[in-house]
């Protein structure tokens, strides 16, 4: 999970409430080059995909 390779601990992460931690996750992974697309749920690489 992206926030665990960010050094966020696990025990604080299930403290956030869900909507903080879908954030989080979203950030982590644009951090790690991947595109959220929010309509359809899913992930993509950055290339275009």
């Amino acid at each position: 999970m992206g926030l665990l390779r960010a050094n966020v601990p696990y025990d604080v992460i299930c403290t956030w409430d869900p909507r903080l931690r879908a954030a989080a996750l979203v950030v982590a992974g644009q951090l790690d080059g991947g595109v959220y697309n929010w309509e359809s749920g899913t992930w993509a690489d950055g290339a275009g995909t």
